[in-house]
């Protein structure tokens, strides 16, 4: 019995630090996709400007 509450507490910890990590990550995931998306609209404003910058 103390080797199965043992493994809960351990469990328990694993599991608090997992949300600690959770909360300081925050809405990273999606200001990185976000900012992916803006340099992705930038590379292609560059390549559309270059291309007509040719034909002139």
């Amino acid at each position: 019995m103390y080797n199965r509450l043992k493994v809960l507490y351990q469990l328990q910890l694993v599991d608090d630090q997992l949300d600690k990590l959770e909360e300081l990550r925050g809405d990273l995931p999606n200001m990185v996709s976000s900012l992916e998306n803006s340099i992705n609209a930038l590379k292609t404003e560059i390549s559309e400007k270059r291309l007509l910058k040719r034909i002139s």
